[in-house]
């Protein structure tokens, strides 16, 4: 169980979205599977609930937490849960707006890198001329 206010008063907020932020092994994700049980408990229908953290690793922690407290089929199948970008890339998938390609692609920094360079290399300047200045 939880002990500290500050975290209980996380646990039992039911109005709007809930946010935790604290440093490494302060309970953050203890709060927010318990959370989520309070929610639950309160009818709150699960596949209502979406839960992003930045990493998979912590979402999909978060998830097993929570079926372990209510049995694998009740909750972790039901909860949204994932990262950040996974989710902002699945609803840019699902909601592509009109005129846009269907596959969408997302560059990590090297790709952005050469777009860049390739914005603002003058016609004719080679690949040796394609670097950022130190």
């Amino acid at each position: 169980m939880i002990a500290d206010p500050i975290q209980l008063e996380a646990v039992y907020a039911t109005e709007g979205p809930v946010r935790v932020i604290a440093g490494a092994g302060s309970g953050k994700t203890r709060t927010i599977v318990y959370l989520l049980a309070d929610l639950v408990e309160e009818g709150v229908d699960p596949s209502s609930i979406l839960l992003l953290t930045f990493t998979r690793r912590a979402s999909q922690g978060m998830l097993q937490r929570a079926s372990a407290l209510f049995g694998e089929g009740r909750v972790l199948g039901r909860v949204q849960g994932g990262t950040f970008h996974a989710f902002a890339y699945g609803m840019l998938r699902r909601y592509t707006p009109e005129g846009w390609p269907e596959s969408l692609t997302v560059i990590d920094s090297s790709d952005g890198e050469s777009l860049v360079l390739e914005a603002t290399c003058e016609p004719g300047c080679g690949k040796e001329d394609r670097s950022f200045k130190e």
